[in-house]
């Protein structure tokens, strides 16, 4: 996906590559309310985030310490090839989850509870792991109309939840 070619080369436009690129903008972290904004504190080290990465953690088991940046995240070290594939999935997802919250609260004064994101990323989860034991059944669905089906299956998901939001 583009987005996580562009996280590994630290080029999303996150507040210190905007100011790279000539704004005047106060770099500072819109989800915790301090430090500056770079891709290695919004998706790994920002406070707000830590407890979606814990809950992550505990999911597979896995202690230590956070990477440095974005680009020493060890994957293979952490979960073993068995889980590489699904760990790999769980992290781009866990990274756009935390990006979309942040274009939210910037772009739409929208500021989801920590809670709703950890409910949101459960069941997005969860929703995935059903579509693994469709794999087995409909032999059908290649890699490319898998990755599509989850991705819709995304789409749909927030969609309902955005809907929901708003209504209540």
């Amino acid at each position: 996906s583009f987005f996580l070619w562009a996280t590994a080369w630290g080029q999303i436009l996150t507040i210190d590559n905007l100011v790279k690129r000539g704004l005047s903008l106060v770099n500072w972290c819109c989800m915790c309310r301090c430090y500056g904004e770079t891709v290695d504190h919004l998706l790994l080290h920002c406070k707000y985030d830590h407890a979606l990465w814990s809950e992550v953690f505990l999911m597979f088991g896995i202690q230590g310490v956070m990477p440095k940046n974005v680009t020493s995240f060890r994957v293979e070290e952490l979960v073993g090839k068995a889980l590489l594939k699904v760990w790999i999935l769980v992290l781009a997802y866990l990274m756009w989850l935390v990006w979309w919250e942040r274009n939210s609260r910037t772009f739409e004064d929208v500021v989801r509870r920590l809670d709703h994101l950890k409910s949101l990323l459960m069941q997005t989860l969860f929703d995935w792991s059903q579509v693994g034991v469709l794999c087995t059944v409909l032999p059908f669905l290649t890699s490319n109309n898998l990755l599509k089906f989850q991705f819709d299956l995304f789409v749909i998901t927030l969609s309902t939840m955005c809907s929901s939001s708003s209504l209540s």
